[in-house]
């Protein structure tokens, strides 16, 4: 993932890789971590800069705190793989509240309440201090 500031066509912060010219998923690791994707489709920014990535290549969702370094950045949160940031398993332990498959796109809410497509389910995912999963 890269940003772009103002109407700058260079990048000046990514997420995901150590630098701007690796490209390869999940930073050519053997294991996943909490620094790597694999595969991002969507994202969601709260009102205080942190952001959302649906890591749909890892089957999960990250939240990254703002304010760290580009190319260092180290996700404080992880949906969709019971908590574990070493994981990305569809449906680890089985379907339920707390797994995805495919996530693909990320809202937030006024209340920053998230909506995740999962996509692999074909559900929406809410998650706040409840969560629940929403058939369409």
């Amino acid at each position: 993932m890269l940003r772009y500031s103002g109407t700058s066509s260079t990048a000046n912060f990514v997420w995901g890789q150590g630098d701007f010219v690796s490209g390869v998923a999940n930073q050519n690791l053997s294991a996943i971590t909490s620094a790597t994707l694999s595969q991002p489709t969507g994202l969601a920014v709260d009102g205080g800069g942190g952001l959302y990535v649906a890591d749909n290549g890892n089957n999960r969702v990250l939240y990254f705190a703002a304010g760290q370094a580009s190319g260092a950045a180290v996700a404080n949160r992880v949906y969709g793989q019971a908590g574990g940031f070493t994981t990305g398993t569809a449906n680890l332990g089985g379907i339920g509240a707390n797994t995805l498959n495919s996530p693909s796109a990320l809202v937030l809410d006024t209340s920053n309440n998230l909506y995740v497509a999962d996509t692999g389910q074909s559900f929406k995912q809410h998650s706040s201090c409840k969560r629940r999963r929403l058939v369409v």
